[in-house]
């Protein structure tokens, strides 16, 4: 099976090469920014991103992939292990980006060492797609997490190694107007580290079972997505047991509905099954185990209304929210809203981007600490940002930024880490940004 899926691969890879639509896709970004946060008195970054693609346009459904069937628009067509998605696109892409910090005067919090310039990120990224068959890798050092993370570890002395594999429907029916396609799967496994120290692997497994397509609508039947995190202390007994977390996610029904040209609904409803970090005994067989402790199960569902405007863009959502806390040894569940705005103007540009939840504590694994907050503890999360954007030239702009967030998380940006207790950080700064496009 795996010679078949690199085969198909490598054939989808040398049609983009030799197809005459494809062509080179350039970008670039340099930007160096001052500003204030929480954590200290004045931040300097630098920051720089590089990306090249070598693309087609997207393929017609008539001519993409294996297509059995006439040349007649309206007629019937069987796809087989081919991505039936309108827009999809393919394309050999590499990208990096890098980020330094400097803290001109540190918090008398502040770690030893962290006065002038500090480490800050870097993400480098390499990916190849054709007809819905995707092979990637990618590494990142101090990767920044966010909110709907379902893992809120810090990134901060990370190194994240990603290889991600997406395998296209089993095979599609129907017109290029409506068709029904079963099967399609998106495999990525992600080595963390520490200098000296392994921290495992994470296996992120999505499997969609049905879905139908028109100009319209697209809905999902059965939706599967499941992690599973190494915990703190892999590889120590790694013949015997180690320590493991997994968040099982599983979406019965799935609709995005075009209710007018601009105006895009989107809903989703189910499960989620969250177990926080365990001792995992390992069988004689491999991949195989016991998992200790419970696990908690709640409702999964979301609402998201979108509009699309030529010059704006506005999106509110409200759903349930589950998260295994920063130090996994506790699942939380509760409700979340979003709200979102992006709306230009000749040279100004202004957005806005609103996340706010209450978590309540809903289980303590075996392996939780003495410290961490009881059952039933209620804990309100959020982030706000603003920004404003005035495009001086083409390519030069300045930018101006504001953000506040309440949270228990860590960001590697951030000068002092964060001590797992809820606490408030802010900061604002202004930037300026020469891109190309």
């Amino acid at each position: 099976m795996r010679i078949a899926a690199c085969t198909a691969l490598g054939l989808t890879l040398a049609a983009v090469v030799a197809h005459a639509d494809a062509h080179l896709e350039l970008t670039g970004d340099v930007a160096a920014s001052a500003g204030t946060d929480t954590t200290s008195t004045t931040v300097a970054t630098a920051h720089a991103a590089l990306g090249i693609a070598y693309a087609r346009t997207p393929v017609p459904l008539v001519r993409r992939g294996l297509v059995l069937g006439d040349d007649s628009t309206g007629s019937a067509r069987l796809w087989l292990f081919t991505n039936t998605d309108a827009d999809d696109r393919d394309a050999i892409r590499a990208d990096v980006s890098a980020l330094a910090l400097r803290t001109t005067r540190e918090n008398t919090q502040a770690r030893d060492g962290d006065a002038g310039w500090r480490r800050g990120a870097i993400d480098a990224g390499l990916s190849a797609r054709g007809a819905g068959w995707s092979l990637g890798g990618r590494i990142a050092y101090q990767p920044v997490g966010s909110l709907r993370d379902s893992y809120w570890r810090s990134g901060r002395d990370v190194t994240a190694s990603t290889v991600a594999f997406s395998w296209p429907a089993a095979f599609a029916f129907g017109t290029t107007d409506s068709r029904t396609a079963f099967g399609a799967l998106d495999v990525s496994f992600v080595s963390r580290a520490r200098p000296d120290v392994d921290l495992g692997m994470d296996v992120d497994v999505a499997l969609r079972f049905l879905r139908y397509q028109s100009a319209r609508t697209t809905v999902d039947i059965f939706r599967f997505h499941e992690i599973e995190f190494d915990g703190p202390g892999h590889g120590a007994t790694l013949a015997t047991s180690s320590t493991e977390a997994s968040d099982l996610a599983v979406d019965v029904a799935s609709v995005d509905y075009h209710l007018l040209d601009h105006l895009v609904l989107a809903t989703h409803g189910g499960l989620e099954v969250v177990h926080p970090l365990a001792t995992f005994t390992h069988d004689s067989s491999p991949g195989t185990g016991t998992l200790d402790g419970g696990h908690l199960t709640t409702a999964r569902y979301w609402l998201e209304l979108t509009e699309h405007r030529a010059h704006a863009t506005f999106g509110v959502g409200a759903g349930s929210w589950a998260r295994l806390d920063p130090t996994g040894g506790g699942a939380d569940i509760g409700e979340l809203v979003t709200a979102s705005a992006d709306w230009t103007h000749h040279r100004v540009e202004l957005r806005g981007d609103l996340q706010f939840g209450q978590l309540r504590r809903g289980l303590l694994g075996p392996l939780a600490s003495a410290s961490l907050a009881p059952v039933g503890t209620h804990l309100d999360i959020g982030r706000g940002t603003v920004e404003a954007d005035v495009h001086l030239v083409r390519q030069l702009v300045v930018a101006s930024t504001a953000w506040v967030e309440r949270s228990d998380r860590d960001d590697p940006r951030w000068s002092v880490p964060a001590s797992g207790e809820l606490a408030t950080h802010a900061g604002a700064e202004v930037s300026a940004r020469w891109s190309y496009r």
